[in-house]
């Protein structure tokens, strides 16, 4: 369903970035991204049978912007930190934020940037 959605071309970088990770249920073993997208390229309608899951939230913002942050961990240790999901207020803040050109955007600590990005 992700390759009908995203393209084969989109779905083999996902793959190759491991932002998603094809998995062999027959097999229980994860596959490796050039096996997964080799896959794609041969059968872009199933990804050669394989199941597939995202390691990331991706999140549709507009018609042509997906952003993808950690799931729902809003905790930070000493060697994670994670990248804020997107809520309601988020994306009513981005439904209302103005659609100018800028040539750069301050975001300082302000949860996913995607108030800077739109």
């Amino acid at each position: 369903r992700l390759c009908q959605l995203l393209g084969p071309d989109v779905l083999s970088l996902l793959l190759r970035l491991r932002v998603v990770q094809a998995l062999d249920g027959d097999e229980c073993r994860i596959v490796e991204p050039t096996e997964a997208a080799a896959a794609v390229a041969g059968n872009n309608m199933c990804c050669g049978g394989f199941f597939v899951v995202s390691n990331v939230a991706l999140w549709p913002v507009e018609d042509d912007l997906l952003i993808a942050t950690d799931f729902e961990q809003t905790y930070s240790a000493e060697d994670v930190e994670p990248v804020m999901y997107l809520s309601e207020d988020s994306l009513a803040l981005a439904s209302g934020a103005p659609r100018v050109k800028a040539s750069s955007v301050l975001d300082v600590c302000c949860g996913s940037g995607v108030q800077g990005i739109v």
